[in-house]
């Protein structure tokens, strides 16, 4: 019982999810199908108090709601990129050093687009496509 109170009071304190222990895949499952066809959006975590260094440290994506049948742009190339800033020492996220890195976030020296240091997507000449960005 001990035990059980004490877990949920550090699952609570690191905003886990109620029912969930450390170690363990807590799968979850979302009703999109109301949802507008079509559009880019991004995920990031939402624990308090950890916000900044979990999206500094790289913990957010894309979330694509794919066109509708028939749309004009399902004909194009397509690319999802996820553009991310970071400062790296040690082999690790830079963490925060200051209350102002917390507030207004930071500014990293290294630039990456889906995890890559300068990537080359080729594109021919004339070529129409689709680039779908997320500043993360």
């Amino acid at each position: 019982m001990l035990k059980d109170l004490a877990d949920r009071l550090v699952f609570g304190a690191l905003g886990l999810a109620p029912g969930s222990r450390l170690g363990q895949t807590l799968d979850y499952l979302y009703d999109l199908s109301k949802e507008e066809p079509g559009y880019l959006n991004f995920y990031h975590p939402h624990v308090h108090g950890t916000v900044a260094e979990q999206y500094w440290g790289g913990l957010a994506g894309a979330l694509v709601m794919n066109d509708p049948a028939g749309s004009p742009l399902a004909g194009l190339e397509s690319h999802v990129m996820v553009i991310k800033d970071l400062t790296i020492s040690n082999g690790l996220p830079q963490a925060h050093s200051s209350t102002m890195d917390y507030m207004q976030g930071k500014e990293g020296n290294l630039v990456m687009v889906n995890g890559r240091v300068n990537p080359v997507l080729p594109i021919r000449p004339g070529q129409v496509q689709r680039w779908q960005t997320v500043n993360a």
